[in-house]
């Protein structure tokens, strides 16, 4: 079935539920959420680029109805995989989020104690091709906007969290404890955690702006739900384990200030040993992939041009501009973002902050490298937690996972190279296989072609991501 012949029917079945969301607000999160996640389509008027067909359903305290709107919906999408529902529970008190996600549907919880300042913030701060309109919505007055304007904090913090409740505790104290002077504001979005992450946030810090994700987002589509909500002159993206040392925030913020053209900074990010981690790096390229996959960058680090991908042949006390700096803990100008766009939903994990960072460049904006800024890193976390997921031997990553991002990046960036990017760590896998004939290594070497091999399948040769969650 075509859905978008579906559509005045499906208009029809969530005339009355849309309706009620826009007196509430959260149809703002609706398109943002669908725009994170999902080809071109319209989602509630708001043109956004999508990668297949969202239909997003707000619902508040609607237990009665929403699995009767839900079950109408299925039947008109039958037969059409592309389509997705998304029903986003705003404030709800009674079960409406059980039932949606009983039905069928991805559910979003959002919590805001007011909301109709959230439709205010939205109509100021939302980049036009993404406002949503809303029926009966009544633009806020001069007097309301210069208001909210002048109370706006320096800084949107936003956090996101996948089963680390300990060290997201940890986390928010540590922020609170370190914030100083500067006026903030924080954002956590859960995805979809089994340790009641989502639920310590609620229950110790009723502050936080928290969203409760029914599955994993990614670190790119959780970030893309808190960022149309952010006042702040700059968005912070800090990891669930990492915590800021003194002064860190006010002095990212007097940074920026001072580098109007300054899109994103970072930090130099240390172990809580005090190790180094690499926080200013080159963008992925055909020569540099060689030089880490070879090991030559570990090798001769002191080389300016085999230690050229970490930077590893600089002091890392000396600022620069750089690259990309990794998400562990960045500091993103809020105009800048709005002229480059959010995360692109389709890299699931790895490779975002690289893409949003070479956008941003491409914007005319750069990337600085500030190692004033100091932030524990543990690194890692999330990654622990995850099951039948096969590692690499170096940083935890999760391979597949890489590879899959990867080839999204080479295609989207470079086109051709993309065949060489695969080429290249497939045949050095093989290699080292020979080499080392039957023992651990060469056995690890023939499981990564193979998973390179599944990854170049699963994202036809990096043109698509692979369905979500990964």
């Amino acid at each position: 079935m075509n859905m978008l012949s579906s559509l005045p029917n499906i208009l029809n079945i969530l005339g009355d539920t849309a309706a009620i969301a826009a007196l509430t607000g959260s149809i703002e999160l609706a398109a943002i959420t669908a725009a994170a996640l999902l080809p071109s389509q319209r989602v509630f008027g708001a043109s956004v680029g999508l990668p297949r067909t969202a239909i997003v359903v707000p619902a508040h305290n609607e237990e009665c109805g929403i699995e009767k709107t839900l079950a109408n919906l299925q039947s008109e999408i039958d037969g059409d995989p592309s389509a997705q529902v998304f029903v986003i529970a705003d404030n709800c008190t009674d079960a409406t989020a059980r039932v949606a996600h009983e039905a069928g549907a991805i559910v979003i919880e959002r919590h805001d104690p007011e909301p109709a300042r959230e439709r205010l913030r939205a109509e100021l701060r939302f980049r036009p091709h993404l406002r949503a309109r809303l029926r009966g919505y009544a633009p806020p007055g001069r007097a309301q906007r210069e208001e909210i304007l002048t109370t706006n904090p320096d800084v949107s913090v936003v956090i996101v969290s996948f089963n680390t409740r300990d060290v997201l505790r940890e986390c928010l104290n540590t922020l609170a404890v370190q914030a100083g002077n500067v006026s903030y504001e924080t954002f956590v979005v859960d995805n979809a955690s089994r340790d009641g992450s989502d639920d310590m946030v609620a229950r110790e810090f009723p502050e936080v702006r928290l969203f409760r994700s029914s599955v994993n987002l990614g670190f790119a589509g959780a970030n893309n739900v808190a960022f149309p909500h952010c006042r702040g002159r700059y968005v912070v993206l800090l990891n669930s384990d990492a915590f800021l040392t003194p002064g860190a925030l006010a002095l990212s913020v007097e940074k920026m200030d001072a580098n109007p053209r300054a899109g994103i900074g970072g930090a130099r990010l240390v172990g809580r040993n005090g190790s180094w981690q690499p926080s200013a790096r080159l963008f992925p390229s055909p020569l540099n992939d060689f030089l880490l996959l070879s090991g030559l960058s570990a090798r001769f680090p002191r080389s300016r041009f085999f230690g050229r991908v970490d930077r590893t042949w600089a002091s890392d006390r000396e600022a620069t501009e750089t690259d990309w700096v990794p998400g562990a803990y960045s500091i993103i100008r809020w105009s800048a973002l709005e002229q480059a766009g959010p995360f692109d939903g389709r890299f699931f994990l790895y490779y975002e902050e690289v893409d949003l960072c070479r956008r941003f460049q491409k914007a005319g904006y750069t990337i600085h490298y500030w190692p004033e800024i100091v932030v524990i890193h543990l690194g890692g976390e999330s990654s622990r937690t995850l099951e039948q997921v096969r590692m690499s031997s170096a940083g935890r990553q999760l391979t597949l996972w890489r590879m899959r991002s990867a080839l999204l990046y080479y295609r989207k960036h470079h086109g051709w190279a993309v065949w060489l990017a695969r080429y290249e760590e497939a045949i050095w896998h093989l290699l080292r296989a020979l080499r080392n004939g039957s023992n651990a290594k060469s056995e690890e070497s023939r499981e990564i072609v193979q998973l390179l091999k599944q990854a170049w399948r699963e994202t036809q040769g990096g043109r698509v991501s692979p369905p979500q969650p990964w």
